[in-house]
């Protein structure tokens, strides 16, 4: 690109970011429309979605309102910043209007996405545009629908990329500028803005033109999750992408127990006796002794470490009896019998548990769970693997002995027909370097650094699987779970040794851990098939920002 265009092209990217600070009124203008620019068509289409008083919803007709420019075949430029609304929040009508009308009203998507595709459907041929918004479609299910219209006609010009930096002072929102132009594109143009923006003292008014950008082929571009690795990552970044073997595919990824009534059901530990646990409760403010029988540790987010042992920090009261992965609540007069401090305590809470969403729980299982999905395999062998992460890791339950907390902490098992390759194994790729590496390019950010580690983003890992038939292959699997095998047992004795009283063993298995994770990150480098060129772009760490 020469001088002339790049200026033209910042010079437009700089009428989305200025148009942000600007708070003076606008002047007087006499083509200003008002209607919902979303919802137009003939009386007869729309009184099948609205009824007779369709007109109440104000819809849009742009022939009458615009006429000149659509009879020119549409717009020359259509810029702005579209609301961000979910549908959840929207009437039902709305809702079947917009997903017989929209090809990217998808999933439970934002309408925000409606507004692309409205805005590039009202576009002439070779016209522009421009918006200011959520770039959580180019990863999330709910984008797929905009992904798959945009990708089809290679509408993306340009992509603005602020990663976790914010745009906005007043709301924590995850941005993007994106350009389209209404013509075949051969290529889009990345522009990974979120380190520059960061680094920012205030809030700036416009782009600078030396702003890095990336060419990236426009048929990369799918239906499939939009992820931008650019510069030397980018050869790396498709390698292991290519790979035809991910997470998704090996594992099962599901979340934990959803009560609806965490505090009554989740307690701090506070002693333990020969017969009982003794635990605080929040709804009630106070200790009490619980039977053992029904209480089972559960794991947060901020409980799983990287190799290290879960901890017994809090208990989950769970009424219910588990047979071959399939659950029943305990009959009231039987849990009354057998469990008499527990039933009294849910007594003490009934009132609460059964106001639950508007009264729903009242009845003979008023002390039932929130939601039943996932009970009756929390105690599977697993990893667990925490909602939110500033880098990938995953801890290792070997015992089935912990559930898991709500969506704050995920768990994977092994499908039946990838069992051979073993959790430890797979808890070795997880907390590899390699894997930690290619994360953040396939998940969406958050302030501060975080990025999302749900299931969706998980399965897009590349896993390599071990051929057992090959003698080669089994002997680099078994040095790996070797190495795993170790360093759990060194970080089991790091977490119990006290660095105060025991500062030199402290540090010396600090030091050994530092020497085996070394140790699996270059068995996995081999596994993988990385160059060395390969290995020093993942130990530099990622270059740009999404």
């Amino acid at each position: 690109m020469d001088k002339d265009a790049q200026a033209v092209e910042v010079a437009r990217l700089n009428l989305l970011l200025k148009a942000l600070h600007l708070r003076e009124r606008l002047p007087k203008l006499d083509n200003i429309r008002n209607g919902d620019s979303l919802i137009s068509g003939a009386a007869n289409e729309l009184k099948k979605y609205f009824g007779a008083e369709w007109q109440a919803r104000n819809p849009f007709n742009w022939e009458k309102e615009f006429p000149q420019a659509m009879a020119d075949g549409g717009f020359d430029v259509i810029i702005g910043n579209p609301p961000y609304v979910r549908i959840q929040t929207l009437p039902k009508e709305e809702v079947a209007f917009f997903n017989d009308q929209y090809a990217s009203a998808t999933g439970n998507y934002d309408i925000y996405v409606l507004f692309v595709e409205r805005a590039l459907k009202l576009l002439k041929s070779g016209g522009l545009f421009g918006m200011i918004m959520p770039k959580k479609f180019m990863q999330t299910a709910y984008g797929e629908g905009l992904r798959k219209f945009l990708s089809e006609q290679k509408a993306v010009s340009r992509i603005v990329d602020f990663g976790h930096a914010q745009v906005f002072n007043d709301v924590t929102t995850y941005t993007c500028l994106l350009f389209l132009q209404k013509q075949e594109n051969s290529k889009v143009i990345y522009v990974p803005a979120g380190n520059w923006l960061e680094e920012q003292a205030s809030a700036p008014k416009e782009l600078p033109a030396t702003l890095e950008e990336f060419p990236v082929k426009a048929e990369s571009l799918s239906f499939a999750e939009w992820n931008f690795a650019v510069g030397s990552s980018a050869a790396l970044f498709e390698k292991l992408k290519a790979m035809p073997l991910k997470l998704g595919d090996v594992a099962d990824i599901f979340v934990g127990l959803q009560t609806s009534a965490d505090d009554v059901y989740i307690m701090d530990f506070v002693e333990e006796t020969t017969r009982a646990l003794r635990l605080k409760s929040k709804s009630l403010g106070s200790s009490l002794d619980f039977e053992k029988d029904l209480l089972f540790p559960i794991v947060s987010g901020t409980d799983v470490k990287r190799y290290g042992a879960l901890t017994e920090r809090q208990y989950v009261l769970f009424p219910y009896k588990i047979k071959n992965e399939s659950v029943e609540l305990i009959e009231w007069k039987l849990l009354n019998k057998h469990y008499p401090k527990t039933a009294g305590y849910l007594l003490k809470n009934k009132k609460m548990l059964e106001a639950r969403e508007r009264g729903k729980f009242k009845g003979q299982e008023w002390c039932r769970f929130g939601r039943s999905q996932n009970i009756g395999i929390q105690g599977r062998v697993k990893l667990c693997v925490p909602r939110l992460v500033d880098k990938l890791y995953a801890a290792y339950d070997k015992d089935g002995s912990h559930f898991l907390d709500n969506v704050d902490v995920g768990g994977v098992t092994l499908k039946e027909e990838y069992k051979e390759q073993g959790l430890p194994y797979l808890l070795a790729l997880i907390n590899s370097k390699l894997l930690r590496w290619y994360f953040p390019f396939v998940s969406v950010p958050f302030r501060g650094g975080w990025f999302s580690a749900n299931r969706q983003f998980l399965s897009q890992l590349p896993i390599r699987r071990i051929n057992f038939a090959d003698a080669a292959e089994k002997k680099q699997h078994d040095e790996i779970v070797a190495r795993v095998e170790e360093m759990l047992e060194v970080q089991k004795q790091y977490a119990q040794t006290d660095a105060k009283m025991y500062q030199d063993k402290h540090d010396a298995l600090a030091r050994r851990s530092a020497d085996i994770d070394a140790a699996i990150d270059a068995l996995v480098y081999r596994l993988y098939d990385l160059r060395l060129g390969e290995i020093a772009i993942v130990e530099k760490g990622k270059e740009t920002q999404r």
